[in-house]
């Protein structure tokens, strides 16, 4: 059987660690909710990487643009001088060859 100096010294224990999970995660809570409010704070804050990472994306979206729009890649050469296809599609009655193409085809 326990004396009451024993049962004093158990609940003091049992105190004690719960005073100190508590002082724990109040720590871990405290830490979490610096670091989400410092997020916040630099959310709209762009660094001078970020800025430059920017300016190189729109950059070589405009080049993409510029070459899907315009560049042949050289298949003018192919198609009009080696298959000679501008004459295929005049057809002999324009100065080309063959029957030509017509609109309603």
């Amino acid at each position: 059987m326990m004396n009451t100096s024993e049962r004093k010294t158990k609940s003091l224990v049992k105190i004690t660690l719960l005073l100190l999970a508590v002082a724990v995660t109040l720590v871990i809570m405290d830490r979490r909710s610096n670091a989400s409010w410092s997020e916040e704070e630099n959310r709209g804050k762009t660094t001078q990487s970020e800025r430059q990472t920017d300016a190189n994306a729109e950059r070589m979206i405009a080049e993409g643009k510029q070459t899907f729009r315009f560049d042949t890649f050289g298949d003018e050469a192919f198609w009009s001088d080696a298959l000679q296809l501008h004459r295929a599609i005049a057809g002999a009655n324009f100065g080309g060859v063959g029957p030509g193409v017509r609109p309603s085809m």
